[in-house]
Order: C-alpha cells, then sequence, then structure tokens
C-alpha cells in the first residue's frame, strides 16, 4: 500500500490503531517486530470499499492490540481479514497455513528479543490454526519465562491439563493479578468494530424504483 492518504484523509494506521500507538509497551512491541523484519499491517487513512479492503490492497501483516494487565496480542491480517470468519471452506487451507507461518515468526522475533510468548491457537479445527500471539516483556528484575517442552509435559502429567489448555493455562496464571482475559477480549472486540467502522465501507444496495 504506497498510496498515501488522500487530502483530508486520516493519517495511515501502522501496526495498531492510533489511539495506541503511543503507549510504551506497544512501541516497544512495534519496534521488536520491525527489527525482526516482521511486516506491519498497513490500515490506509481513507475509505475503503468491502471488496478493496477484502483484497491484496487492504491491511496485510501483524496488527497489536493491547490485552490484559501487560499483555499485548498480536493478531496477522491477510486480504483484511485476522481470521477465518466468513471465508468459504475451500479458501481457508492456504490462508491458514500462510496465517501459521507468519505468526510462528512472530513468535520466533519476540522470544529473540527476550520477550514471553503464548501461542493461542483454535481447538475446533482437525489442522493447526494459529489465532494469535500474547507477549509480554520480561520484568527488569527477572529473566525471560520459557517453558522447556519436559516442564510442559510434567504440567500435563501432575495437572491432567490437555494440550490444547496447556496455553491458555498459562497465561491466566501469569494475568490472574491484572484484568481478566474476558475483558481483554471485549477490548479487542471493541477496537475491530471501531477499525471496521473508521476504515471500511460496505457497497450500498441500490433500491428498485
Amino acid at each position: 500500500m504506497a498510496e498515501g492518504p488522500s487530502s483530508g484523509a486520516e493519517p495511515d494506521a501502522v501496526g495498531t490503531l492510533p489511539e495506541y500507538a503511543q503507549e510504551p509497551a506497544v512501541v516497544a512491541a512495534l519496534g521488536v517486530l520491525r527489527a525482526g523484519g516482521v511486516t506491519l499491517a498497513t490500515v490506509p487513512g481513507r475509505k475503503m470499499l468491502y471488496r478493496e479492503w477484502h483484497s491484496a490492497q487492504g491491511p496485510q501483516g501483524a496488527f497489536v492490540w493491547p490485552g490484559a494487565g501487560r499483555t499485548l496480542e498480536v493478531v496477522w491480517f491477510i486480504n483484511g481479514a485476522q481470521d477465518e470468519r466468513g471465508m468459504r471452506t475451500r479458501d481457508t487451507r492456504s490462508v491458514r497455513a500462510a496465517r501459521n507461518q507468519a505468526l510462528d515468526g512472530v513468535a520466533s522475533a519476540f522470544q529473540a528479543a527476550g520477550w514471553n510468548v503464548w501461542r493461542v491457537e483454535s481447538r475446533r479445527t482437525a489442522t493447526r490454526r494459529a489465532l494469535r500471539m500474547d507477549v509480554t516483556p520480561p520484568a527488569a528484575d527477572e529473566p525471560q519465562s520459557v517453558l522447556s517442552e519436559e516442564e510442559a509435559e510434567a504440567l500435563v502429567a501432575e495437572f491432567g491439563i490437555g494440550e490444547g489448555d496447556l496455553d491458555e493455562a498459562v497465561y491466566d496464571a501469569a494475568n490472574e493479578d491484572g484484568p481478566t482475559s474476558t475483558t481483554a477480549a471485549r477490548t479487542r472486540s471493541r477496537a475491530t468494530r471501531t477499525l471496521t467502522r473508521k476504515f471500511m465501507r460496505r457497497p450500498t444496495r441500490g433500491r428498485a424504483a
């Protein structure tokens, strides 16, 4: 999206919404992504038609949302969509593989920078479906907390945590003193609606005379 905003249009939103762009944690996260060579999704400041938004001209790449407590949520836009909702089944296979690979790259960038990373994946699909990456910066007075495969298997054996529940359990434990994950979900949902209303125009249906 090389085209700049037209006269009177709002500035493009790169990697996050404008209202979050000055938050220190978000600034740091965007710096990690840029340093890792990760593409940031750009939301043009001008209005876009629905068919234009959901095309190669729409947002492509990583986008950061504030989450619960110190957690940030990183999603991956492909052709204007951050997930598979509304897609035809035959179109999901290639998109799912591409998003999985892209979010793996996001995880690697944050891990290399010493951040804590939790993978959030769907438990409703037969094949792996990455939804987002939850990340937190390491505390200044403590080392990065990373579970080895052996430690993860020990947790599963000791507490009966199912394989698909492990990331969620660790995430909840890490944020037990902060706002609930429900609050984070509502924040993200509200921000998503704001972004859609602000930057995307659905086509109007003509009325019969």
